[in-house]
């Protein structure tokens, strides 16, 4: 816990403490003190209005703002954290799904949820496409692992992203 907020929390527990004392010397009674009683409500009431609903709020937007500056920063260093995968390294047979495998074998959580929650139906539909190729994709990364390790992961996360966003549910394409 911070400085500020240590100090805060010392101030309000001193002022509620202040107010429970005042009312026990006066032997409080509302109906003798409406003012008095209308006061300790309208502190009472304001002090969870800002904890609870402004504060919480600006604590929220805060987060927000963070996150999406943090997106921007790894969308201007996505290029160093694409895959690279050549023509040589891959079977002829998946040579044609190169494009699909960089886009979609990245290996940062923060990237992968923003590309799938801002995927248009054709991006999906181009990763659907690798669904007939899928034994020869884990049988080359089940004999490759060991030789191309960076490209094997980058495979296994597109199978990955093909199964999370349950694809193979999908009705393809006439």
């Amino acid at each position: 816990m911070d400085k500020k907020k240590q100090i805060r929390l010392i101030l309000v527990a001193i002022f509620w403490i202040v107010i429970y004392f005042i009312t026990k010397i006066q032997k409080f009674e509302s109906v003798k003190n409406p003012y008095f009683m209308a006061t300790i409500y309208a502190v009472f009431i304001g002090h969870i209005f800002y904890e609870g609903i402004y504060k919480k709020k600006k604590i929220e937007h805060k987060k927000n703002e963070i996150k999406a500056n943090h997106l921007a920063e790894l969308k201007n260093k996505k290029s160093d954290l694409t895959p690279k995968i050549n023509n040589e390294d891959l079977p002829t047979e998946l040579i044609e799904f190169i494009p699909i495998f960089k886009k979609w074998g990245i290996d940062n959580k923060i990237l992968k949820k923003d590309l799938y929650e801002n995927a248009k139906h054709s991006e999906l539909f181009e990763l659907k496409s690798i669904e007939n190729k899928r034994d020869i994709i884990e049988k080359w990364i089940k004999n490759s692992s060991y030789d191309n390790p960076n490209i094997s992961k980058a495979l296994n996360l597109t199978l990955e992203s093909y199964d999370e966003l349950g694809l193979w549910t999908w009705e393809t394409k006439n």
